[in-house]
């Protein structure tokens, strides 16, 4: 009878409490969101599986020590990311420089500036900004920068 009642006693010590998913540990491990098996489950994106967390959040610590999560990790880290493949492509010295232009005419344009002032400016600007290519690469003087007030910006 003794031995009924120290089993008994046992069960109700360790009650069966049952971990829920937590939306704060998405702060912490990124890859993981809550899994559509229930309340008592979390999904790993990586894997792509459902990780019992019935037990608490030691059951994640447990996923991420396994060789499928590593093996997971380290194929998402070697490809490269979409925006690198598809992203835009930076600019070369000439296409900035050509775009500095454009800037420097809208400005003449919008205050309304003399336009012999561009024999001037340009040196200016390549005097002040020494470090930079892009400035040293525009070449516009008052020609120039008539016809493309006139002809590139329009009205």
């Amino acid at each position: 009878m003794l031995a009924v009642l120290v089993r008994l006693k046992k069960k109700l010590k360790s009650a069966d409490y049952t971990q829920k998913y937590k939306r704060d540990w998405e702060k912490e491990w990124k890859w993981l969101q809550s899994s559509k098996k229930g309340p008592n489950y979390a999904w790993c994106k990586f894997c792509s599986c459902d990780i019992l967390i019935a037990r608490g959040k030691g059951e994640i610590k447990k996923h991420i020590t396994t060789a499928k999560h590593i093996k997971s990790i380290s194929t998402i880290k070697s490809q490269p990311s979409v925006a690198s493949v598809f992203g835009k492509k930076s600019k070369n010295i000439d296409e900035k420089a050509k775009e500095g232009v454009l800037r420097l005419a809208g400005f003449i344009a919008e205050h309304n500036l003399p336009i012999r002032l561009m024999e001037h400016i340009s040196n200016l600007v390549k005097s002040i900004c020494t470090d930079s290519e892009i400035a040293q690469a525009i070449k516009c003087i008052r020609t120039k920068m008539t016809n493309v007030i006139r002809n590139v910006t329009g009205d």
